[in-house]
């Protein structure tokens, strides 16, 4: 009999730590265009590259259940 993986079933839903800064990222891109200032502008856009970079850290990192 299979167990259950719950850690299968979180990333199927989309709740690991990868894609919560993609959302945090989402928000940011959002933010983006409601803010009307130029500087806070940059820094969010900064902050949105740097949080899809860390996703993309977070995501890609090896797990030994999943290299076969």
């Amino acid at each position: 009999m299979h167990r259950f993986n719950w850690r299968e079933l979180r990333e199927w839903m989309g709740m690991t730590r990868a894609d919560g800064c993609v959302y945090l990222a989402l928000l940011a891109c959002i933010a983006l265009f409601v803010g009307q200032d130029w500087w806070g502008d940059a820094l969010l856009s900064l902050g949105a590259v740097g949080l899809c970079t860390g996703a993309c850290v977070l995501g890609m990192k090896s797990d030994p259940e999943f290299e076969d």
